[in-house]
């Protein structure tokens, strides 16, 4: 599901629920995305089910040469542009994107062990972190790394929004024809709780029998049918694209 499919499908059921409804795309992407790490904390923190890899970004982090304060006497590499720090389930996996240096190693560190990594048996392997200003650092002592033009790197991070406009940027197309990164399982959970936030603002304003108990209900229950049949719809038509 892209971006495109899931926030028109929240707009079409907050709609649907409420005439009054108006919600800009951009909040409600936002939303998107604080609700994802929400769920995603929820199935995965506590437990050690394996994560499901659509779950994951896979995004192309442009490079450029840099001296770090902590490498005073060493030149290194970062992103061009800050990136979300990972989320604390799931694995960092990075590696070049030029195939001429798909035999370098790249290990992710901890901030406070970047400085002090690499020595003579490690000598090809290339260590990376994410600082605190949020750019992603790298350094090695082969200076041949120092030609690598931009990596490769898949984790769940903590602002999917964030990475799907870098990868946006990457690809040359817009943020709403990304994949946004949730296993299918939960796309239903996440567009419950979003709409839901949604409206409650107004279902709370319209609240005058102080009822707010009973219309909150009745809000969940009128969600959840209207997610269902907007799901269904959607479904029905991939499949019919497909055949």
């Amino acid at each position: 599901m892209t971006w495109r499919e899931l926030v028109y499908m929240i707009v079409d059921i907050t709609k649907q629920i409420s005439d009054d409804s108006n919600f800009n795309e951009d909040h409600i992407i936002t939303l998107c995305s604080t609700y994802r790490n929400y769920i995603l904390n929820q199935q995965y923190l506590t437990n050690k089910k394996t994560i499901a890899e659509t779950n994951y970004q896979i995004i192309q982090i442009p490079l450029e040469r840099y001296s770090l304060d902590i490498c005073p006497d060493e030149t290194i590499l970062r992103s061009v542009k800050p990136i979300s720090f990972p989320m604390t389930i799931g694995e960092v996996s990075i590696y070049p994107t030029n195939i001429l240096y798909s035999r370098s190693k790249i290990v992710f560190v901890p901030q406070s062990r970047f400085a002090y990594v690499g020595n003579k048996y490690s000598r090809h392997t290339i260590y990376a972190m994410i600082g605190a200003d949020r750019h992603l650092y790298l350094r090695s002592q082969d200076k041949n790394f120092l030609y690598l033009e931009s990596v490769t790197i898949k984790a769940l991070f903590e602002d999917a929004k964030e990475m799907s406009l870098l990868d946006s940027e990457s690809c040359g197309c817009d943020i709403m024809d990304i994949r946004f990164p949730l296993e299918h399982a939960w796309i239903n959970t996440l567009i419950n709780l979003v709409v839901t936030d949604l409206l409650r603002g107004i279902y709370n304003l319209r609240d005058t029998d102080n009822d707010a108990f009973d219309s909150t209900d009745q809000l969940a229950q009128m969600i959840q049918r209207y997610t269902n049949n907007s799901f269904k719809r959607l479904m029905q038509g991939n499949k019919n694209n497909n055949e």
